[in-house]
This record gives structure tokens, C-alpha cells and sequence, in this order.
């Protein structure tokens, strides 16, 4: 699909950038959100909007390589994705007022973020503005209880709360939107 193809260029330049992308980060602006998706329900058994994509390029340009597949991907396809900056819906970790406690064992905060990023369970993008950088002991198997969680990271003095927060987002429009 072509999203998938737009997403292997978008992970590593959000790596780049000290970030970590997953679909709670993906804004679609397509008319038609099918058509960047593959389908395999075709009367005729037909796989639909499959793509393939290659590229090479000298050593000395590697460094770039992503930054020049989302070029081409803009440039072929009918579509335009970037990189941008919105203040999106997320879930915020803060303190609750309480003193913040930490954890001998467990996990580092930044962990516990990047596991409920990475969970199905969390509708939203998580961060942490709580200041805390410590260790946190909290039930982060999957399936994941995200009440349970919230309700445990009282104990620690943080609290999770749904706001707003300017974040770096992937963007996929519609050339013709542009």
C-alpha cells in the first residue's frame, strides 16, 4: 500500500529527528482512505493499490536516502506527505499535585511512554510533561489496561490527563488538495 510505503521513509527521518512515529502520529487528509490502503476484497481476487518502490543511490548520499524516497513518493504519486508540526488531541502525563515518588524496579518513564505509543489499547499519542525522569512499576503487558495504568501512576504522584500538545505528525493529502 501506499502508505506503507510513505511510513518505511517517515520512520527513520522521525528517528532522525530523536523521534519515534507510529500511526497515532499520522494525520490523513486523503478523500478516498481506501485507496492508500491494500485491499484484498476485490470480486475478482485481485489485489488492489499494491506498490513497489526501489531507489539507490551513491554511499555518500545514504544519509539522505529517506529524505529523497519522500521526495519521490511526493513527486509519483498522488499524493503529498510531510512532516509538520500540529497541535494534535494526546494523553498527558503529569504530576497531580502529590510529591512524585520513584520505583527501585521497573521501568524509566521514557519506556513506559513508548510502550503506551506503541500499544493498540491507547487511542492517543502519550507524552510526559511531568518533569519526572525516574522508574515506575507498572502492568505494561499486552493486552495493556490503560485505566489500570492511570489508576497506578496516582500512586507515584502522576496523574494522565487529555489535552493538546504541538507535536511532529505525519501528514498524508491528496495532491490535488495541495
Amino acid at each position: 500500500e501506499i502508505l506503507e510505503l510513505y511510513e518505511a521513509a517517515v520512520y527513520p527521518l522521525f528517528e532522525k529527528a530523536g523521534l519515534t512515529y507510529n500511526r497515532k502520529l499520522l494525520i490523513l487528509t486523503v478523500k478516498d482512505t481506501a485507496a492508500v490502503q491494500m485491499s484484498f476484497t476485490d470480486p475478482n481476487n485481485e489485489v488492489r493499490n499494491f506498490y513497489n518502490y526501489d531507489l539507490i543511490v551513491p554511499v555518500k548520499a545514504a544519509r539522505n536516502l529517506f529524505a529523497y524516497m519522500l521526495q519521490d513518493l511526493n513527486r509519483y504519486s498522488a499524493y503529498h506527505g510531510s512532516i509538520e508540526t500540529k497541535r494534535v488531541p494526546c494523553f498527558i502525563i503529569q504530576k497531580s499535585g502529590a510529591s512524585v515518588k520513584t520505583s527501585a524496579a521497573g521501568v524509566a518513564i521514557e519506556k513506559v511512554v513508548k510502550i503506551l505509543n506503541q500499544s493498540e489499547a491507547v487511542k492517543l499519542p502519550v507524552v510526559n510533561a511531568s518533569g519526572f525522569s525516574g522508574k515506575l512499576d507498572l502492568p505494561l503487558h499486552e493486552p495493556l489496561d490503560f485505566k489500570l495504568i492511570k489508576k497506578k501512576l496516582q500512586a507515584y504522584g502522576l496523574e494522565i490527563v487529555t489535552g493538546k500538545r504541538p507535536m511532529r505528525v505525519f501528514v498524508l493529502a491528496d495532491k490535488d488538495a495541495q
